[in-house]
């Protein structure tokens, strides 16, 4: 009896070794690539969620690249999924030597909702499989746009007698509590911020080191240029915005109809120091 079950066990054994060792009649190579695909796709620099305000423009650009770019070329772009909103070109074209191009996609019917498409680039001609590429061959995109309205008209803005007084509209979200200073101090930076029950602004962005200091600029290093006043080609290179539970430093008095961004300043003459950014409106 046990050598009946060590022969059967010795012929499971056989059978198994010899399937596994069995060439595969049905393999066949993977799909080969064009070798003179320009191997075309999108660099995940670009964004996929995009948050847009009903006063910007309505359009964004999206770039595309390329491996090969010896030869100028007009690549089709398909679309694989989009809301009606988008208007969206059929092809990217590349210039002779140009390895990056863009595509402008448009939606000019949108409303304060949320719209998204996904494109792609399709053809052994266009796309390379094999090829190790920072981007895809496909691109899909989320476009947010919020609805904000004047909350305070040209209210005038100055920071003493340090720089001359400019006019500037605050914005505010529709439905929240939420104020936009598009452009703030001509920094290329929005200022976005809340109103707390005590009128103190409360930014909502930037690099808070503690809870009172809140700084807009990437490690506190980027040139704010303000408009020159007393002193000639005075710019500000860094600042953060002070905030505390008085009312007394930032804040939007809407009885009065004043307000105050307290800052503290750097110059690019070297000197700092604290520094009012005070505002009134009618």
């Amino acid at each position: 009896m046990r050598r009946f079950i060590y022969l059967s066990l010795l012929a499971v054994v056989a059978t198994t070794l010899f399937c596994a060792c069995s060439n595969d009649d049905n393999y066949s190579p993977g799909e080969q690539n064009d070798p003179n695909t320009m191997a075309v796709f999108f660099p995940t620099n670009n964004r996929n969620v995009i948050v847009l305000s009903n006063q910007d423009e309505y359009k964004i650009d999206i770039l595309v690249s390329r491996l090969k770019s010896d030869q100028a070329a007009t690549v089709p772009v398909k679309v694989i999924k989009k809301d009606e909103v988008f208007v969206v070109p059929e092809s990217v074209v590349f210039q002779a030597g140009q390895a990056e191009s863009t595509i402008t996609v448009t939606f000019p019917s949108a409303e304060t909702a949320s719209y998204s498409f996904i494109l792609g680039i399709e053809g052994k001609e266009y796309v390379d499989q094999y090829s190790i590429v920072d981007g895809h061959s496909q691109y899909d995109c989320t476009i947010h746009i919020e609805k904000w309205e004047v909350a305070i008209s040209q209210a005038t803005f100055g920071f003493a007698s340090l720089f001359e007084p400019e006019k500037v509209d605050i914005l505010k979200q529709d439905g929240l509590n939420r104020y936009k200073i598009v452009n703030y101090l001509k920094s290329g930076f929005d200022f976005v911020f809340s109103i707390d029950e005590n009128m103190n602004i409360v930014p909502e962005g930037g690099h808070k080191p503690n809870a009172n200091n809140w700084y807009f600029s990437a490690g506190n290093t980027a040139a704010y240029p303000v408009p020159k006043a007393g002193s000639e080609g005075l710019t500000i290179t860094n600042f953060y915005v002070y905030v505390s539970v008085s009312g007394t430093h930032s804040f939007v008095d809407f009885t009065n109809k004043k307000g105050s961004v307290y800052h503290n300043n750097t110059y690019n003459n070297g000197t700092a120091g604290w520094n009012r950014n005070n505002f009134t409106w009618q």
